[in-house]
């Protein structure tokens, strides 16, 4: 993928903030799940410092698998996350995936996500970007903008799909204005920065398309978070 060098630092701070976690996001994200063993885990993170934090993920492990095994899909997407990154157990790209795939198939938007990256980026499966492309698109359609501004590039490089410009400046409006609206610094947006790319590329009929395009995606994320 030909990406320019000062996109390419965006998009690797992007991937590399979504691969990381707190016990608060997990706590927040989670819900009502283990809350009081989570807050106790937050709670003496917070006394012990780092060397209390390595102890307190092996603690969250134990309470996610618990649930994961009981077919909690939000337990089994953080389960598959752990495994991803290796936080509270030995990092294990296919146990990842597994759980990921289990997640997924209930409907949960962040573990379909996840399991497009594992496929797009060829981590405890054979890379095969069709697949990517197939969670990707069952996880932007519920709002996942990390999986909308994955697709946004796969459109704009052909990979998996028909190379798609007005496509590609669709789901790019639309993560754009997710990033607006979350730091207020659009001109300086890895999604602004793709649709500028995009933009010296198109013809004025294409960028009318995609902009018409993008509320209609956006139309129908909103009417599959209600």
């Amino acid at each position: 993928m030909k990406i320019y060098l000062s996109i390419s630092k965006i998009i690797f701070f992007t991937i590399f903030f979504i691969s990381s976690f707190s016990f608060a996001e997990i706590k927040d994200c989670y819900g009502e799940i283990s809350k009081k063993n989570l807050f106790n885990c937050i709670k003496k993170s917070a006394l012990k410092g780092n060397k209390g934090v390595k102890k307190n993920y092996a603690t969250a492990f134990k309470w996610f698998q618990r649930d994961a095994l009981q077919g909690n899909h939000k337990a089994q997407a953080y389960l598959g996350l752990m495994y991803k990154t290796g936080r509270g157990v030995l990092r294990n790209y296919k146990t990842a995936v597994k759980w990921f795939k289990k997640a997924a198939l209930q409907g949960n938007s962040v573990a379909q996500g996840y399991l497009g990256n594992m496929y797009y980026n060829g981590h405890g499966v054979l890379k095969n970007y069709k697949t990517a492309v197939k969670w990707f698109k069952k996880a932007a359609l519920q709002g996942n903008s990390e999986a909308q501004f994955y697709l946004g590039m796969i459109y704009k490089e052909g990979e998996g799909v028909k190379k798609n410009y007005v496509k590609s400046y669709a789901w790019f409006c639309i993560t754009s204005k997710n990033e607006l609206a979350s730091t207020g610094l659009n001109d300086l947006s890895g999604s602004r920065l793709f649709l500028n790319d995009l933009e010296k590329i198109m013809t004025s009929s294409q960028i009318s398309r995609g902009q018409e395009l993008a509320p209609k995606l956006q139309s129908i994320i909103l009417s599959s978070v209600k």
